[in-house]
């Protein structure tokens, strides 16, 4: 078996490759595939995680396959969201579960499918579609009110101040301000410049002759929302994407620690650190907590993987281990700083370290490139090496 550090850099050094290399694996590809697909079509929690094959992806993706067996505790997680700070995922201690019902908050509101501007019969209850019917109608009717009857537009500073005088009643009413905002497609940033500057955007993208046709003001209206929700689905569709990409690293990772656990656990720590170490910005803001800006080490304390990889690192004393966790999180933060961790070139030296330190504690010899180049006293006599070496190969 290679030395840790040799795979370690076999599997790093070009990441791109070797994911994509994962990726095109049969099994890998038919599975990615099929997850990708039926999120497209899930409309409920209880349907996701019945589905034992997207959910037992999801859970891998996340980082919890060793939990999907329980069912019933991630229904629950899922269902509360995390809105509520007293939400079942926002109480456990373990991160991941929090982190898992955030990437599937949208199925507790009908899923992908369920993600829609358009209110229809067949995606909202009847209610739902008579209270948005009757709010158009009242949009319709308040509009026509604004404009007057076979509205035309002459070149005469009188029409022009005219034509002003609508837009800026329209937009000081807030029942029509939005929708009209939105028929337009007005971008955010335009929303906040000035009224004038609406004014100018509403005059160039709509006819006010139009605005007074309620059979055209209901398309507008129709097709605005079905633009919104287009984007909203082709949004979460795209997530699942990120989603697969943490499928890919968890099963690269899981492949690599089948034959050695001490490359597993390098990957996996030099991915999820950076989540966890505050930003530049937060350790020198004077105005937060010294607690606040070491929460890090506990997160480390909390998850077995990163807590294996940080103990083999520094070496921590085995009467330390399972102990007071006060005092393994000052002990972490004595001997690892932020600044072994927070850039490439910090982090690749501390991975360096913890793979030496974790072939010495299991006995992993060096690498076989190595052993070529040392001296066992047994092999190539030292002269008739040097005789070789000097040889002039080629025609």
């Amino acid at each position: 078996m290679l030395d840790t550090a040799l795979r370690y850099r076999l599997v790093t050094r070009d990441m791109a490759k070797t994911l994509e290399t994962t990726s095109k694996d049969p099994q890998v590809k038919r599975e990615s595939a099929h997850f990708l697909e039926r999120m497209k079509n899930i409309t409920s929690v209880d349907e996701f995680v019945n589905d034992f094959q997207v959910f037992n992806y999801a859970m891998r993706a996340m980082g919890l396959n060793d939990m999907a067996y329980a069912k019933g505790f991630m229904k629950k997680a899922l269902n509360e969201g995390v809105d509520d700070p007293k939400s079942f995922a926002n109480k456990l201690t373990d991160k991941r579960f929090k982190h898992f019902v955030e990437e599937f908050s949208y199925l507790r509101t009908g899923g992908i499918k369920g993600q829609t501007s358009l209110v229809t019969e067949a995606t909202h209850t009847q209610e739902q579609v008579t209270a948005q019917k009757n709010k158009d109608n009242y949009f319709v009717s308040v509009l026509k009110m604004f404009i007057p009857n076979n509205y035309s537009i002459g070149s005469t500073e009188f029409d022009y101040a005219k034509k002003t005088k609508i837009w800026s009643n329209i937009l000081g009413d807030p029942v029509l301000k939005q929708n009209i905002q939105d028929i337009a497609r007005m971008p955010a940033e335009m929303r906040r410049q000035s009224l004038d500057k609406q004014i100018d955007f509403l005059d160039k993208k709509l006819n006010l002759n139009d605005l007074t046709k309620s059979f055209k003001v209901e398309d507008m209206l129709q097709s605005m929302r079905a633009e919104k929700t287009k984007a909203i689905q082709d949004k979460l569709i795209a997530g699942q994407q990120k989603v697969v990409d943490k499928y890919l690293k968890q099963t690269l990772e899981l492949n690599e620690g089948a034959e050695n656990e001490g490359v597993r656990l390098a990957l996996y720590f030099k991915r999820k650190i950076p989540e966890l170490l505050p930003s530049q910005k937060t350790l020198d803001d004077p105005k937060i907590s010294q607690k606040v800006k070491d929460n890090w080490a506990y997160e480390i304390l909390a998850d077995p993987a990163l807590y294996k990889f940080v103990r083999t690192t520094i070496n921590m004393p085995d009467k330390m281990v399972g102990g007071n966790v006060d005092k393994q999180a000052a002990h972490i933060l004595k001997k690892l700083k932020v600044e072994d961790l927070i850039t490439p070139k910090a982090l690749e030296k501390t991975i360096t370290r913890f793979t030496s330190m974790f072939d010495i504690n299991n006995n992993i010899g060096v690498a076989p490139t190595v052993s070529l180049f040392s001296n066992p006293g047994f092999g190539i006599n030292p002269s008739t090496l040097a005789q070789f070496n000097s040889l002039k190969l080629g025609g």
